[in-house]
């Protein structure tokens, strides 16, 4: 997921270098007592995939103080590689697809 302040600046500016970068931007967004969103953590990396996701998570997760995961949840579209770094770095955490990913990706497989 793109945070919406670096989606903001792809569509303000499409020709830019950033909108080329977009698609490689991983964001960590997360939700205060108000369930209001906000951005905690983003990144732009070479590629997709699970030695980028597991050096964003192990990075993420060392300054938030989280070891096992126990008690997280995370909440994901089907990322390259990002199952798998899930499972190694924080085996104890809840992680589930996004449903509006499932349902899109659905759409496009059974037509009809």
């Amino acid at each position: 997921m793109i945070s919406p302040y670096l989606a903001q600046l792809c569509i303000v500016n499409p020709t830019s270098l950033l909108n080329i970068l977009c698609n490689r931007a991983f964001t960590a967004i997360g939700r205060d007592g108000n369930n209001q969103m906000f951005p905690i953590a983003w990144v732009v990396v070479e590629l997709e995939n699970y030695q980028s996701w597991s050096w964003f998570l192990g990075i993420l997760f060392d300054d938030l103080s989280i070891d096992q995961g126990y008690g997280l949840t995370l909440i994901s579209d089907q990322q390259k590689g990002l199952e798998y770094a899930i499972k190694q770095r924080v085996p104890g955490a809840e992680h589930r697809n996004c449903a509006r990913h499932i349902y899109a990706n659905w759409k496009k497989r059974h037509n009809g």
